[in-house]
């Protein structure tokens, strides 16, 4: 009879879900007990128990095997495939509340409920009511089950988005699918309701990774933990940069509390000043009948309240002003009146909310970056001293000043009309100009020694004359190495022309119309190119600070020639002083004309009467002798021909009886 009951239910409920089964499908009742959905052959479940067996046809756009409603409900239970195709079955038990005409539902929308007997909730059970099991094996051959291995066990999702994850080795993570520890979260974890036990021994830790585990609280290096390095008694601990336990500054021996002091003599005594933010202030005017107390310290430092008017004597008696303290402890008035209205300073009538008769000082204000967004204000006053703000670019009509100098790190000056223009004077942070907004420098281009010219950037920069009354050059021998004397300096400053000039006009550079003496920069560059320096722009320009100590030494190089030859004269006089007659003509060479040339130039010469030989020798700039001209007769002048040299500069000497006279410099041209 029992089994009778169990096959009509099954048939009852089989009945019920035909309208869930395609109408083509074939139904059947066989005598294993089975009821077949949609199959003639249904297999019963793990042995000869009664079941109940649906086959839907191939995959159609959509399936769903069991639709359960009520009729008084919009909700429903379904059981479908939620694979979305062919050739797979991925069951989904859905349960759906629906939309209601009146008012909503904060109910389940699904429940799984597991219910036992009473008679089986006893001590020692220890079979799970419901069991959530995840394994390998195909149910249908009776495979054993195996454990899952590298697949995660379970998700719980929220509309696709996984919240929590149990891997294969019982890991669960929240936040993360990928969790490293038994439990693993990717925000805060918050424990309440922990019981308080004294006097245990541990403490919670973390690595650097968020991974917790239990220290003992007085470990010592190597084991990982807290270290105490705090013995004295009665110190309050801090933590250290280490996360280590230090004493404080506080000390506390049950009856009084020291901060800086192991023997405190108050409740609370520090040896440092002592500040309370946030009092409330007491409102003389609001009628409150309560002494006003103020705290006073003797000379050990001890506090203590005192009534106001019991300790001081009040001598102000003039209304509305502020009062201050004399050196006798008395109250005074001071210079601030406050009406209310407006706090002044030396007047009784403030017109504003802070009056001054005298200047007013800010000191420590910040300084804006001109380069942010930040509006940029300046403080300006009318003639009865009224201060005010105003925009520094504020234009038209509005009172403040107008700026027409937008180029980038001019320093502006006032015009005659109160605007704000640009100035000669150009400051970006590194160097300053005046006239000019070019810094960058070379060192001259080096022929001969093979030297690097170096570089660098203008601390000043001045685009015309400058005067002052002095020039002090750093010189000292502490800022100085590698230091060796000037070699050749002679020949170095006879190989020198100095000229006479006239500036050019119409040029970039703010030259005058005077007369000039000095040296052609790129002459200088191929005799001393230390002294010539080159801008970004190619113009070339002299130190001639450096042009001092080559003529000092040349000067005490001829001087010592000089004294020699005095000393060669006064031996001649001496031995032959009856016979000797000393001729005072000498030899001179003159500046070829015209220099520079292109084809030919005339060298002009003096030749002294007692002259046994004569000749002009040209060379190049390294020394090399190119070319030797003999003087015949007396001749004053030679024609000297370009030919085959090429442009450039060029020595001729002049050498009468085997001695140099002269030796000055030609420049030929293309």
């Amino acid at each position: 009879m029992k089994k009778n009951t169990h096959y009509i239910q099954s048939l009852l409920c089989a009945m019920a879900l035909f309208a869930s089964v395609d109408a083509t499908a074939q139904n059947t009742f066989p005598a294993n007990g089975a009821v077949g959905l949609g199959t003639i052959n249904p297999m019963p479940n793990f042995g000869s128990g009664i079941g109940l067996h649906i086959d839907r046809p191939a995959f159609n756009g959509g399936e769903m095997f069991l639709n359960c409603t009520v009729q008084d409900a919009p909700d429903f239970m379904r059981l479908t495939n939620a694979s979305g195709g062919p050739n797979e079955f991925i069951p989904m038990l859905l349960g759906n509340k629906g939309l209601r005409a009146v008012g909503g539902s904060s109910r389940q929308a699904l429940l799984l409920t597991g219910n036992i007997d009473g008679s089986h909730d006893f001590a020692g059970n220890t079979s799970p009511v419901m069991t959530f099991r995840a394994s390998t094996g195909y149910i249908a051959n009776q495979a054993p089950f195996q454990a899952i291995v590298n697949r995660p066990l379970f998700s719980w999702d929220n509309a696709g988005a996984i919240q929590m994850t149990m891997l294969a080795n019982g890991f669960l993570g929240i936040g993360t699918t990928t969790p490293t520890e038994q439990l693993h979260t990717t925000a805060g974890v918050r424990f309440q309701g922990l019981p308080f036990q004294a006097n245990l021994p541990f403490v919670v830790g973390m690595d650097n990774t968020g991974r917790l585990f239990r220290t003992n609280v007085t470990a010592t290096p190597p084991v990982p933990g807290i270290t105490n390095a705090c013995s004295i008694s009665d110190y309050i601990t801090k933590s250290n940069s280490l996360g280590n336990l230090v004493c404080s500054q506080i000390f506390d021996n049950g009856t009084n509390i020291g901060i800086g002091t192991a023997t405190p003599v108050s409740q609370l005594h520090t040896t440092a000043g002592v500040r309370f933010a946030g009092l409330p202030v007491y409102d003389p005017k609001s009628g409150n009948k309560f002494p006003r107390y103020f705290t006073v310290s003797n000379k050990f430092g001890d506090l203590q309240f005192m009534d106001i008017n019991t300790m001081a004597q009040l001598d102000c008696k003039t209304p509305n002003f502020i009062t201050k303290t004399d050196g006798l402890g008395k109250l005074t008035c001071s210079q601030l009146f406050d009406d209310s209205k407006g706090v002044g300073i030396g007047t009784t009538q403030p017109t504003s909310q802070f009056h001054t008769t005298l200047g007013v000082r800010f000191q420590g204000l910040p300084i804006i970056n001109p380069d942010s967004q930040q509006p940029r204000y300046f403080v300006v006053s009318d003639s009865l001293g009224n201060l005010s703000f105003n925009d520094i670019n504020v234009i038209g009509g509005v009172s403040g000043v107008q700026s027409d100098c937008t180029t980038p790190n001019y320093i502006p000056k006032t015009s005659a009309l109160g605007k704000l223009s640009c100035s000669q004077l150009f400051d970006d942070g590194a160097s300053v100009g005046i006239g000019t907004t070019s810094f960058a420098y070379n060192g001259g281009a080096i022929f001969s020694t093979g030297n690097i010219p170096s570089s660098g950037t203008a601390k000043l920069a001045v685009d015309g004359v400058v005067m002052a009354t002095g020039y002090v050059a750093t010189s000292d021998a502490n800022y100085k190495k590698n230091i060796v004397d000037i070699k050749d300096a002679k020949d170095k400053v006879l190989m020198l022309r100095g000229v006479s000039y006239d500036w050019k006009s119409g040029t970039d550079k703010n030259l005058d119309n005077l007369k000039q003496l000095g040296f052609i920069a790129q002459e200088v560059e191929k005799v001393l190119p230390e002294a010539v320096v080159i801008d970004k722009n190619g113009k070339y320009g002299i130190n001639y600070n450096m042009l001092m100590p080559v003529i000092v030494e040349a000067i005490k190089i001829q001087n010592k020639e000089i004294e020699s030859l005095k000393a060669q004269v006064a031996n001649l006089v001496g031995e032959n002083k009856a016979n000797i007659s000393i001729s005072t003509e000498v030899s001179e060479l003159y500046q070829n004309q015209p220099n520079p040339f292109r084809e030919s130039t005339v060298i002009k010469f003096k030749i002294a009467k007692n002259a046994n030989s004569k000749m002009l020798v040209v060379y190049d700039m390294q020394g090399k002798q190119l070319r030797k001209i003999e003087i015949l007769g007396d001749a004053q002048q030679v024609v000297f021909e370009a030919n085959s040299l090429s442009a450039g500069m060029y020595l001729y000497a002049l050498i009468v009886n085997g001695k140099e006279v002269d030796t000055k410099r030609m420049i030929i041209m293309d």
